[in-house]
Parts: C-alpha cells; sequence; structure tokens
C-alpha cells in the first residue's frame, strides 16, 4: 500500500549524452511517478530518448574542443536557466545522472544542481567510477568530478564499475548491470519513503540524514532469517559503491519482512548498525510488512 506521501514530486534528470544513454533503461522507475527529464545538446542519444522532458542546450564550439570550458559550460546552461528554473520548481527529490569522465556534463551538472537546491529540492546524484581499463585519465577527471559535486549536491552515490568488473559476465552485460545498480539504487530510496510501514519513514526523515552530507554511503541486504547475521554483515561488506566507512554519525534504515518479524531480530539488527556510529549519532528506522519476503528479511539502510 502507498503512502499519500508517494505523491511528492521526484525527477530523475539525465545531463549530457551518457546521462541521456542512462535514463532510456530507467524505465522501471516510472511506476512510482518518477518524471524523468534530459539536458544535452543535440545528438543520437538526445534525439532518440522517448521522454516528454527534454531541454536542448546550444551548441559550443569552444564546449566540444575542450576550450574555456569552465565558462562556457555555465554559459550554455544560463541560457536555458528559464525552463531549468521551471523544471525545479516544485520538486522534492532530484536524482542526477551523468558521465562523470565528461568535465563538460559535470560542470552542467553543478549549474543545474544549484537552481534545484536553491528551489528547496533535495538533491542526490548517481554515478560510476570508470572501469579500469578505461584509462588513468578518465580516473583523474572522476575524481575531481567527485571533489566538485560533494560541494554542490546534498547526497553523492558514486558506484564502483571495478566491483561489477570482478563478476564473470560479458562486457555488455558489466555496462548494463551498472545502469541497473543506479536504477535500483534511486527505487530503494524512493521505497523508503513511499511504502506504508507498521513505522513509516517520511520525506523529513530521509532530508535529516541527507541533506548536505556528501559522498553517502548505501546498501541494501536480503537473505533468510536463520542468517540473520550474514544478512547483517553483508549490508556494510558487499556494497557496491566506492565509499568505504566504518562509522557514521547520521543512519537511516529500514527493515522489510513477513508478520513473523520478531522484536528480538529488530534488536539484533539495530544493536548492529548502532555499533557503526559515532557517540551523537542521529538514527531513524523503519519497518515495513512485506508478505512477499516469508522467511526472509531485507535491510536498507543510508549513513552519512
Amino acid at each position: 500500500m502507498l503512502k499519500l506521501e508517494s505523491k511528492i514530486n521526484i525527477k530523475v534528470v539525465s545531463v549530457g549524452n551518457r546521462g541521456c544513454n542512462v535514463l532510456e533503461r530507467l524505465n522501471k522507475l516510472k511506476k512510482n511517478g518518477v518524471e524523468f527529464c534530459a539536458i544535452s545538446k543535440a545528438g543520437k542519444a538526445f534525439n532518440g530518448l522517448r521522454i516528454e522532458n527534454k531541454i536542448e542546450l546550444p551548441y559550443s564550439f569552444d564546449l566540444d574542443h575542450n576550450k574555456n570550458i569552465d565558462k562556457m559550460a555555465k554559459s550554455v546552461v544560463n541560457e536555458k536557466q528559464k525552463e531549468i528554473i521551471e523544471l525545479a520548481r516544485g520538486t522534492d527529490i532530484v536524482f542526477f545522472v551523468c558521465n562523470l569522465a565528461n568535465k563538460a556534463s559535470v560542470l552542467q551538472t553543478k549549474e543545474i544542481a544549484q537552481t534545484f537546491k536553491k528551489t528547496g529540492s533535495l538533491v542526490f546524484f548517481v554515478g560510476a567510477t570508470p572501469f579500469h581499463f578505461e584509462g588513468k585519465i578518465r580516473r583523474e577527471l572522476v575524481e575531481k568530478a567527485r571533489k566538485d559535486l560533494n560541494k554542490e549536491v546534498d547526497a553523492l552515490l558514486i558506484i564502483d564499475n571495478e566491483k561489477v568488473a570482478k563478476r564473470e559476465i560479458s562486457a555488455n552485460e558489466a555496462f548494463t548491470q551498472v545502469d541497473s545498480i543506479v536504477s535500483g539504487v534511486i527505487d530503494s530510496i524512493l521505497d523508503i519513503i513511499i511504502k506504508e510501514g507498521i513505522i513509516n519513514i517520511d520525506f523529513a526523515d530521509l532530508k535529516t540524514i541527507v541533506q548536505n552530507s556528501g559522498e553517502t554511503f548505501f546498501n541494501n541486504s536480503t537473505g533468510s532469517k536463520k542468517e540473520i547475521v550474514t544478512v547483517i554483515n553483508n549490508l556494510f561488506s558487499k556494497s557496491n559503491l566506492s565509499i568505504q566507512k566504518n562509522s557514521f554519525s547520521k543512519v537511516l534504515y529500514v527493515i522489510y519482512a513477513g508478520k513473523n518479524l520478531l522484536t528480538n531480530e529488530v534488536k539484533q539488527i539495530g544493536e548492529k548498525i548502532h555499533q557503526k556510529t559515532r557517540g551523537n549519532e542521529k538514527i531513524i528506522f523503519g519497518i515495513v510488512e512485506d508478505k512477499k519476503m516469508k522467511d526472509k528479511l531485507k535491510i536498507v539502510m543510508i549513513g552519512s
């Protein structure tokens, strides 16, 4: 059952052509009423994207040839500022996606994210590191992008592609699986505030934990109740994100389980998560009854 708060305004905004490619594969998010928007110069990915909201950025020769890139990235966004302000108006949560190794796209994302923050949106960025074989230059660009975006968004969630690459799958599967992980991260975060629970989490709770947090930890872990210790440990040891954190000052977590969830199990999960927090921590938790879980349980956690 959905809460009334599922009516909050949620958008996923892609910036640049790589962002458009990711957006094309996030269709399952539409089931929760998420609005999509692509912001990019004209190109194959942008032109072929089948969504209603598209803002075409003007072509810039200098930007295409890496000249005056900081100035020109801001300039092309400013030319569409009225449309971007209109897009941002009334938005409660926005998730940005773009190619972290594309300096122009990152700079444009920064500018657009500032507009959303000024209008009161809770701003997430979800992206991925390059695969190791993509080379040192791209990895260095991403490290710079992480630092830049960390200052402009509320929560930065960076997927570690090397963790994906270690699995024995085809190259094509690896690229599409990263997009699936991006979709899963966004979907899980939205699920937290949309699903009705025994103990509810609302938008205000999410905002309390992630606002101005910078690079943020996120993961979910599912397994049998009989192996609850493994489920809890996997929450911290098997994250797809590149961030490595051993302690948190703010934590939000939700337990999804069937009707037979025991208070002792809730206590066990809570105590383990408490061990990962600092002295004056802020902890918010919720419980959602899900008949499909039967003898399993799932824990979803955000930590900053």
